[in-house]
């Protein structure tokens, strides 16, 4: 039985990646290489809604080319631990599934980022811009491997979402 269906692997990974708790940014004028450090957690058939508690480790490294100050095209490489489990079954089928999963995930992707506000400009007046990002990638996991050949180990991901960044200096965003 699959625990996770190919639309939901896709939608889950795209919307409930909680990342972007911390990132440090190298630039070259128009060139950024970067890291950050955050969390993973899962949401879909095996745990319905969000918990804090459930976040696992997570880390990225970037490289961003920003064409002008409102659109920059970013390439990532993210990993990190994922987990869920049908311990607190929710129904009688959740009971019966008694499913889980304990996984390390890899996702590299290409992005665009929009920023609605001229931040960058040293003589622009705000040090913020909301932001939208979307793109395509890829992802592959390791773990589980009693699950045979239940799932594609490579699956595609579109990511998007929306975000505000913050200048504290030329270096910090």
């Amino acid at each position: 039985m699959r625990i996770l269906s190919y639309w939901g692997n896709i939608i889950t990974l795209s919307i409930f990646v909680i990342f972007l708790s911390f990132s440090h940014t190298i630039s070259a004028q128009n060139r950024d290489i970067g890291i950050g450090l955050g969390g993973l957690s899962y949401t879909g058939d095996l745990q319905h809604q969000y918990r804090i508690v459930e976040n696992r480790p997570a880390g990225e490294i970037f490289y961003r080319h920003t064409f002008s100050n409102a659109l920059s095209l970013r390439g990532a490489i993210m990993g990190g631990m994922l987990q869920a489990s049908d311990h607190k079954p929710i129904d009688d089928f959740a009971a019966a599934r008694d499913a889980s999963f304990d996984i390390v995930l890899l996702e590299g992707a290409v992005t665009l980022e929009y920023h609605f506000l001229d931040f960058l400009n040293s003589k622009s007046w705000v040090n913020y811009s909301p932001y939208f990002f979307g793109g395509v990638g890829v992802f592959t996991f390791f773990g589980d491997e009693d699950k045979g050949n239940t799932y594609r180990k490579i699956q595609p991901v579109i990511p998007f979402g929306i975000g505000m960044k913050y200048l504290l200096n030329e270096y910090w965003q």
